[in-house]
């Protein structure tokens, strides 16, 4: 898939300011503690804070498509080159949580499928390296556990993700390489989710840079 699209890419930065902002303020109330112990107070005062910060909210979907009764989401990855075209890798991936779904259940590790936080679970790699589901045994597991559904990744899921991608991509056209950079590019890994109806849901996207970032930071200096 190759289409002359754009992608915004979204500025982390304002969500690191907002938390050093946060972690400031909440140090300044720290700080000025033995001059205002009004409980009241302390809560009026965050209370504005969070009334002013940008956020974006996003509804849970609490029926999604089980795989084996795990909890998963979808991880795709997309390429964007200075010359603003798009190209999305086939092979893609699900991200499985380390326990069995349950609605109710107040274990995080049944709930939020990253890698970076299952990796904490004693039941991480259990069933499959990183969690990490290839797009064949999805086929697979699709083909035997919904037989009428006749859902295929690459027909029905990677057309519509090709879709959702292309139009956020559009979204942000004049906001790409102002400075017109040449030979540069960036990756994105878009998220996606099916519900047990199989309707398709655009989570987010993440950047690799930061992916990269914090790997080096582990490695204690990059390799």
């Amino acid at each position: 898939f190759k289409e002359e699209i754009v992608q915004e890419q979204f500025d982390d930065s304002f969500i690191e300011m907002d938390n050093e902002n946060q972690e400031n303020q909440e140090n300044q109330e720290d700080d000025n503690s033995s001059q205002d112990d009004n409980p009241e107070d302390k809560e009026e005062k965050k209370t504005v804070y969070y009334r002013n910060r940008k956020v974006i909210v996003q509804k849970y979907i609490e029926n999604p498509l089980l795989y084996y009764k795990r909890k998963c989401d979808i991880r795709i990855w997309v390429l964007l080159t200075h010359r603003l075209r798009v190209y999305i890798f086939k092979e893609g991936h699900l991200k499985t949580c380390s326990e069995d779904y349950d609605l109710n259940s107040k274990n995080a590790f049944t709930h939020i499928t990253n890698y970076s936080f299952q990796k904490y679970s004693s039941n991480f790699q259990k069933f499959y390296i990183g969690n990490e589901v290839p797009f064949s045994d999805f086929q697979e597991f699709l083909d035997k556990t919904y037989p009428d559904k006749k859902y295929s990744v690459k027909n029905n899921l990677m057309k519509r993700a090709s879709e959702i991608i292309s139009l956020t991509m559009k979204c942000a056209k004049k906001h790409i390489n102002r400075k017109n950079r040449k030979f540069c590019f960036e990756i994105f890994g878009y998220d996606f989710m099916l519900d047990e109806d199989f309707n398709d849901f655009f989570l987010n996207y993440t950047l690799i840079n930061k992916i990269l970032d914090n790997f080096y930071k582990r490695k204690k200096g990059g390799i």
